[in-house]
């Protein structure tokens, strides 16, 4: 397991571990201190995709937009997974679609367009 790189401190981080990595997919270990909200979730989606530029020493950047996001079932734990899939960049711009598990039970949904700062 690779730790994340990330700005961002306790309580806003959530994403923590790359358990999986490579040119289009990863899947990150994500925790909360409670319950996480829809917002908690789309929150630790949009830090776990770093994972996606694991060999890019700056870690910041921004959320632009989200879309088609469906919370399918609301969370019972604090440790979750977000899988993550890159569907389109554009310069410094992604578009990626992520998922966030619970155990193999689907949580949450949607796409996020988020820009990379260098």
């Amino acid at each position: 397991m690779q730790k994340l790189q990330l700005p961002h401190q306790k309580p806003i981080r959530f994403a923590n571990n790359i358990l999986h990595c490579n040119e289009k997919n990863a899947r990150v270990l994500v925790e909360f201190e409670c319950l996480p909200t829809l917002a908690m979730m789309i929150e630790a989606a949009a830090q776990s995709s770093a994972a996606l530029h694991s060999d890019v020493t700056m870690k910041e950047g921004f959320l632009l937009a989200m879309k088609d996001i469906s919370l399918i079932q609301k969370p019972t734990k604090q440790q979750m997974e977000v899988e993550l899939t890159l569907l389109h960049t554009l310069d410094e711009m992604f578009l990626i679609d992520f998922q966030v598990f619970e155990d193999d039970i689907t949580l949450v949904k949607g796409k996020l367009t988020l820009k990379r700062v260098l």
